[in-house]
């Protein structure tokens, strides 16, 4: 059985008591997606004693290669039109004939709809490892620096599961993509930085705060904000320690995290002033 840390007030001892008191039989795939929701403590817990990483990188990467997919007949167009237009002025600018660019553009054309499809299977695995593997060294960094008895195989089977819950913004965003009528690109990235149930999302149009606050604001939706609640489970079997540590890991991990997205947004701005 794993020992947690000694530091725990009365009430987090008869609670880790009492969930040590389930059966210790390992969960089913459904049972630990649905348990993220409903069971988060035992779901938890489980996961921390048999750390998964392969089943939740499966089940999240079809699901975002599904929602990219779907998003593609209302994106493409536009992302499509909004290269075609900036590759004609370079043309232009070059002094190349008209047929010269419409040859060009059509070859540019077919070269921007097979790299979103490509980018569409092969984007969200990719991105999904990375930030797993970025945001579970994090928390292994914290964990270590405040003496935990964490791992980071045992932190790497934890964390994608919490990306069950938040899993909801990027539905909800797609929804809304599909809804809405695209008209420019930078209309849609607008779109896709910000949330449809966020705070962001309720900002006035005219507001014009700073990119890094509004970026920040646009993050923090319903989904997310039960997810970080529910990463103290996650961070207390995982690292561990009590609930109270796993409540201060939990909230510098995300305000680093906030910080970080935050910031590449406002660089991406820096790049894109027209967006």
């Amino acid at each position: 059985m794993p020992q947690y840390d000694e530091d725990v007030s009365v009430e987090e001892s008869e609670v880790i008591e009492e969930e040590e008191d389930f059966e210790d039989e390992e969960l089913s795939i459904a049972e630990k997606v649905i348990g993220v929701y409903i069971a988060p403590v035992n779901t938890f817990r489980q996961l921390a004693d048999r750390p998964d990483f392969w089943t939740a990188f499966i089940i999240l990467s079809l699901i975002g290669i599904a929602l990219a997919t779907v998003m593609l007949p209302r994106t493409l167009p536009i992302v499509t039109s909004g290269t075609v237009e900036q590759m004609q002025e370079s043309f232009t600018a070059q002094g190349m004939s008209e047929t010269d660019q419409a040859t060009a553009l059509s070859v540019m054309t077919k070269t921007v709809r097979i790299s979103s499809y490509v980018g569409a299977i092969i984007g969200p695995p990719i991105q999904y490892a990375i930030g797993w593997l970025l945001v579970t060294a994090l928390i292994f960094f914290i964990a270590l620096i405040q003496g935990f008895d964490t791992d980071f195989k045992r932190l790497l089977g934890v964390v994608p599961w919490l990306t069950f819950i938040s899993i909801g913004s990027s539905i909800t965003a797609v929804v809304r993509l599909m809804n809405t009528e695209l008209v420019s690109m930078q209309q849609m990235q607008k779109l896709q930085m910000q949330m449809p149930l966020s705070i962001g999302a309720l900002i006035p149009e005219g507001a014009n705060l700073p990119v890094f606050i509004e970026g920040v604001l646009g993050l923090i939706d319903p989904f997310f904000i039960w997810s970080t609640i529910v990463m103290v489970f996650a961070l207390q079997y995982a690292n561990r320690c009590s609930r109270s540590k796993a409540i201060t890991t939990t909230i510098i991990a995300t305000v680093i995290i906030l910080a970080v997205m935050g910031g590449l947004m406002t660089l991406g701005r820096m790049f894109n002033p027209g967006s």
